[in-house]
């Protein structure tokens, strides 16, 4: 919760040049203030202009019976984001209201919704869609 990342989600080492912080992904480049998300803050309520504090870890691909014990999906950083409950639960949704949807039984299953579905939720711009393709594919 308290990690600084970039607008896309990557976590930024905090440095400081004369006083003033410096934000760098991995490779060391360096990476503009604006495009930096404060600690505690909902990311996606941050990608819309607003600020809320962040209250929960949502996982962007979602935690199976199959896949909970696997760190890269549990625990690493790039499946995980920062959201406050209202945000949360727009994830969980189809955005129609509904937030589960049947199984052929009558067991409850969650709607499901695709990374990149949710990266287009987070992102205002198509600088943003576009930069996230280029990484992802690139």
């Amino acid at each position: 919760m308290n990690s600084v990342l970039d607008t896309s989600g990557n976590v930024l080492s905090v440095g400081y040049r004369d006083g003033e912080p410096v934000y760098c992904t991995k490779d060391g480049s360096e990476v503009h203030v604006s495009s930096v998300v404060p600690p505690g803050v909902c990311e996606r309520c941050f990608a819309l202009g607003k600020l809320t504090p962040a209250t929960m870890v949502h996982h962007i691909r979602h935690l199976t019976p199959e896949n909970i014990r696997d760190p890269k999906v549990s625990l690493a950083y790039d499946n995980l984001m920062r959201l406050c409950q209202d945000c949360h639960a727009f994830m969980h949704s189809d955005h129609s209201g509904r937030r589960c949807e049947f199984n052929e039984d009558g067991t409850i299953k969650p709607v499901e919704t695709s990374l990149m579905e949710q990266v287009m939720m987070l992102t205002q711009t198509e600088d943003e869609r576009r930069n996230f393709h280029r990484r992802k594919h690139g």
